[in-house]
């Protein structure tokens, strides 16, 4: 790696080398390379100063030119630009900020060519007083030539001795030296990886902890696994792109809607199982930590490992089929046919508009369907014939409507109908003619407080069925059907979007008579609700142990007026103990937010786009010389937040576990005065 670095260092150094391309497979080392080079402009004390802009770039799956300027507009500190802005217009200021500074912009994983000056960078120059470069990987040579690079790296496998160093590297010495019959058998293992830099680490550190030589005959990390449950857990994940960032929580939504983990468990357990199998993965080198703690990736070599086990080593032929492009099923190869015209798509394919009832009726005994993030807009009425269905997640779609023969799916265990902003209603019967329904989630859609308007299914369908929902997710806009909400007692509810109740009143008051039934609540946002000026927490004298024990987000968006949160008769810590993420944006008269320094696991804190907010923590809110810490926050973010002064507005603040702090678009914020 030393050798392509210096190579890459020289290229960058040689004034007729603007664009420089970095080619390889994948594993090979390719992003490695590119943060060695991040790393050098950044932290060598000699070079830290040749550019005024060192910017990496990760490149969306499907190479949107807005989503590239989003990031570049960030890390560049600009303000964010308004959706659906004119790619030329939101060009324009970046143009401005790098046209005459000297700048090195890194983009990892190109798939296709990008044009630069769309995004807005100049013409690359490299003079006396402007040095501007562009590093870049990418495993086609074809989208190297034609970004047009000046020098290309084509970088290889390792030969067999420098596996060999790297292997014992990472597995340690003393540990292959110490028996002769591991050496032997560690030697074997090094040259199974190809000399693929990221196998070779992977394989070495699964490896790292074995002491016996009867250990090293098993080589593989997924045969490592102790559980055939966890194998399975394993080969799922190859059903999302590569690199992708996986929602640990949607991870475990998948391996609970195809009974592999917490089928029998009370929903917090279930995930909480999910979560643990997450881990032991990720300690197996199976899975990569993802940008955010709560996200979990698998690099393409550990993807393509899946796939093969999961379509060629499988005893039984029906066990796995993983397709690349469209959706992911559980089933017969005989669904390769449909989805082969989605295969140049990425797992979610928005290319995919219909699910020919046809073809549905070819699978009677097909368990799990998945067409989230697709195109498709209706559901055919033949999806009744599918008497085995368990799992259907239609998130993200553009669904206008599902067919009543949706409620003969008597095995349906998890109907998952999140963000589809186009449904208006559920027909009236098909609630109640799943008995085995588990998990429903409906939020957010237009179609609010399940309340029967149109002949659409409502809460009371949901009263009177036999089922036991672990886990509801729904939008309510109104006390009534807050209130009616409460009542179920045949119903968990985990995520929740209150939006617009009670919109025209000045306050809200929360009170155990209210939620005193939601503890199983995971997700809350409460949104849109224009004249609210005032939410109250307010707990009752013969309620004191009133709290939300479960709830791990909180969201506050576009509530415009809204001047305080205030906490009556309740201990903030007490009530939210479990609190992780705290969002709030769009709450323009909002001027500080001084609870959330009482959440005792406070992790994520971000705030956005509040325009009068003048402080995080309030010393008029709170005693001046106190010491306010938080104690579990690792990443803040403070985004167009023109008024902010200080975060802490005099006090002393800690952060002693913080790793990110992002601040962009807070043109008053003079330091960051009372960090400790």
């Amino acid at each position: 790696m030393e050798g392509y670095l210096e190579e890459a260092l020289a290229c960058l150094d040689d004034r007729d080398a603007g664009v420089v391309a970095i080619c390889g497979m994948a594993g090979v080392g390719k992003s490695t390379l590119l943060r060695g080079i991040n790393n050098v402009f950044v932290q060598d004390p000699d070079r830290r100063h040749e550019f005024d802009y060192v910017i990496w770039l990760d490149e969306p799956s499907d190479c949107a030119i807005d989503k590239l300027q989003d990031t570049l507009a960030h890390q560049l500190g600009l303000c964010a630009f308004p959706d659906g802005g004119v790619p030329d217009h939101r060009a324009r200021p970046i143009f401005e900020v790098l046209r005459n500074a000297s700048f090195l912009l890194l983009l990892d994983g190109l798939t296709k060519p990008v044009d630069l000056v769309d995004i807005g960078v100049p013409h690359l120059v490299h003079d006396d007083s402007r040095k501007q470069k562009v590093a870049m990987t990418t495993r086609t040579r074809g989208v190297s030539g034609r970004m047009s690079s000046s020098r290309r790296i084509d970088m290889q496998c390792f030969d067999s001795d420098h596996s060999w160093s790297l292997f014992r590297a990472v597995a340690r010495d003393e540990k292959i030296n110490a028996d002769p019959r591991i050496l032997d058998l560690a030697k074997e293992v090094a040259g199974r990886c190809g000399g693929l830099p990221l196998a070779l680490t992977a394989i070495s550190s699964a490896m790292r902890c074995r002491k016996q030589p009867e250990e090293w005959v098993s080589t593989e990390s997924y045969d490592d696994l102790r559980h055939p449950v966890l194998q399975e857990c394993f080969l799922t994940t190859s059903m999302w792109p590569e690199d992708h960032a996986i929602d640990k929580d949607e991870l475990v939504d998948c391996w609970i809607g195809l009974g592999l983990v917490g089928e029998s468990l009370p929903m917090d357990e279930a995930m909480r199982t999910g979560l643990a199998v997450v881990n032991e993965l990720e300690e197996a080198n199976l899975q990569q930590p993802g940008d955010a703690a709560c996200e979990v990736k698998l690099h393409g070599v550990m993807r393509a490992t899946a796939l093969w086990i999961a379509r060629d080593l499988g005893k039984a032929p029906n066990r796995w089929v993983v397709h690349t492009g469209g959706v992911s099923l559980r089933s017969r190869q005989k669904l390769a046919e449909f989805f082969e015209r989605a295969r140049d798509a990425e797992r979610h394919s928005a290319a995919l508009r219909d699910i020919p009832g046809g073809f549905l009726l070819g699978l009677p005994a097909l368990t799990y369907l998945d067409a989230s993030f697709t195109g498709v807009r209706e559901v055919p009425p033949e999806i009744g014939t599918l008497a085995s269905l368990r799992y259907l997640n239609l998130s993200s779609t553009p669904l206008e409507s599902v067919p009543p023969e949706l409620g003969k799916l008597r095995q349906l265990r998890h109907l998952l109908l999140r963000h589809t902003a186009r449904l208006s209603a559920i027909p009236a019967g098909v609630l109640r003619g799943l008995p085995s329904l588990d998990v429903l989630d409906v939020c957010p859609s237009r179609y609010t407080d399940l309340c029967g308007a149109g002949g659409g299914a409502s809460l009371d369908e949901v009263r009177s069925s036999s089922a036991f929902v672990r886990s509801l997710g729904i939008a309510v806009a109104t006390l009534t059907g807050l209130r009616t909400l409460c009542g179920l007692d045949n119903v968990r509810t985990r995520r929740l979007l209150v939006t617009p109740v009670a919109a025209t009143a000045p306050s809200v008051a929360l009170r155990p008579s209210v939620l005193s039934l939601l503890e199983a609540l995971h997700e809350l946002t409460v949104a849109k609700c224009s004249g609210l000026q005032e939410l109250e927490v307010a707990g009752e004298e013969d309620n004191t142990w009133w709290r939300l024990p479960e709830l791990r987000k909180l969201e506050i968006d576009e509530l415009r007026e809204l001047r305080t949160v205030r906490w009556t008769r309740t201990d903030v810590g007490a009530f939210l103990p479990a609190l992780r993420w705290v969002k709030i944006s769009h709450c323009n008269r909002l001027r500080s937010v001084s609870w959330v320094v009482q959440l005792p696991c406070l992790e994520q804190l971000e705030l956005s786009h509040c325009t009068e907010m003048v402080h995080v923590v309030d010393v008029d809110d709170e005693e001046e010389e106190q010491l306010h810490t938080f104690r579990c926050l690792r990443r803040l973010l403070l985004v167009a937040l023109p008024l902010m002064s200080s975060i802490s507005g005099g006090a002393a603040m800690s952060f002693p576990r913080l790793e990110t702090l992002e601040i962009a678009g807070c043109g008053s914020l003079g330091g960051l005065h009372g960090f400790v």
